[in-house]
């Protein structure tokens, strides 16, 4: 059979418990990797009338092992819920016909053997004398407000349990355990299935984080052997080419800016000692600045006798902040910024030389 089972109904008075039945019986009692446990067809009873349309029907029936009725007034007056009853009589067993009764009444009359037709209102007429005995049928009148038709509602699951059993042909207590342990199976699988991501997710990251800070401390190791060439390759030129000075300067502001240690710093300031002056266009100023270096420590400013100094010497006060040289006549001292600009004192008074800090 294509179709476990073939639900009946009237739109216009189960609107909402067909579609929720349908659902529930999908999914009571599935196992983890089926789609559903069982296959419901349901069609839509309030449709105008097409003969190609009661042929899918027809076929639908033909191809289902129950057909479950939702009896109400409604739906004992439907054209359609009628004809499908009648269809299903004259083609399958009443057997295989299950009641569930959603509103109205319905009473068995023992001494007849069939339905009490003067209290029964919820059945076709198609139903008279169908039944060798009562029939047994599952109450959903509660659900008339369309309110806990989930399977959490203990009393939803009850009744689709009755309904399921014997679509399953299983016990329905036992059924109930297998639905019971199914649930607990997806429970644990969607816990499993959380942890692994969740763990997949720390690796990641984690793996990111070291790839992150291999790459940060690569970039940090090329730039420690470019400071230290540059470091080199200052000493060098000053060694080698007293005319090169500055560009000893720049190369070790440079070595000093890529890594500062001890050896570029050394290398810097004995570059800046020896320069015979300061140069306000050379740039070093600039240099320095941009390369954002540390105060250069020196000597306080100190006098002698200009016998023993250049006319423009050069010098550096305690904090590196300032620079001081002698210019013209050997005795005008102007004071500047050290990163360069306007002259912030001058002297011209000084009896003495300013000699480069060492």
């Amino acid at each position: 059979m294509l179709y476990n089972a073939f639900v009946s109904y009237s739109h216009a008075a189960d609107g909402k418990l067909g579609p929720a039945l349908q659902s529930a019986l999908h999914r009571f009692a599935r196992r983890w990797y089926q789609l559903r446990a069982l296959r419901v067809f349901r069609d839509d009873t309030n449709l105008s009338f097409s003969p190609a349309l009661w042929m899918s029907i027809e076929k639908a029936l033909s191809e289902s092992e129950f057909l479950i009725l939702l009896a109400s007034p409604t739906a004992a007056k439907s054209k359609w819920v009628q004809r499908e009853v009648d269809f299903w009589l004259s083609q399958k067993s009443p057997e295989h016909l299950l009641l569930v009764v959603t509103d109205g009444q319905v009473a068995w009359d023992d001494a007849a053997g069939d339905f009490d037709w003067r209290i029964t209102d919820c059945l076709p007429g198609s139903l008279k004398g169908a039944f060798a005995g009562e029939p047994k049928f599952v109450d959903f009148r509660w659900a008339r407000s369309g309110e806990g038709l989930a399977l959490n509602n203990p009393v939803f699951l009850d009744n689709i349990a009755d309904l399921a059993a014997n679509l399953h042909g299983k016990d329905k207590d036992a059924l109930v355990g297998e639905d019971i342990r199914q649930h607990r199976k997806v429970r644990r699988l969607a816990w499993s299935g959380v942890i692994t991501l969740t763990l997949l997710t720390v690796l990641s990251v984690s793996a990111g984080l070291f790839a992150w800070m291999q790459k940060n401390q690569a970039e940090r190791q090329q730039q420690i052997a470019l400071g230290r060439s540059l470091a080199f390759e200052a000493q060098l030129l000053r060694d080698d080419r007293a005319g090169q000075l500055p560009q000893t300067v720049l190369l070790a502001i440079e070595s000093y800016r890529r890594f500062p240690s001890p050896d570029a710093y050394r290398t810097l300031r004995s570059g800046l000692a020896l320069l015979p002056s300061y140069e306000k266009d050379s740039g070093l100023a600039d240099a320095m600045r941009l390369a954002k270096l540390p105060a250069l420590p020196s000597r306080p400013l100190v006098e002698g006798t200009c016998a023993n100094a250049s006319r423009t010497a050069i010098g550096y006060s305690a904090d590196g902040e300032r620079v001081a040289s002698v210019v013209e006549d050997g005795t005008t001292v102007e004071v500047r910024p050290a990163s360069g600009g306007d002259v912030v004192y001058r002297s011209q008074s000084h009896k003495g030389c300013v000699y480069r800090g060492r």
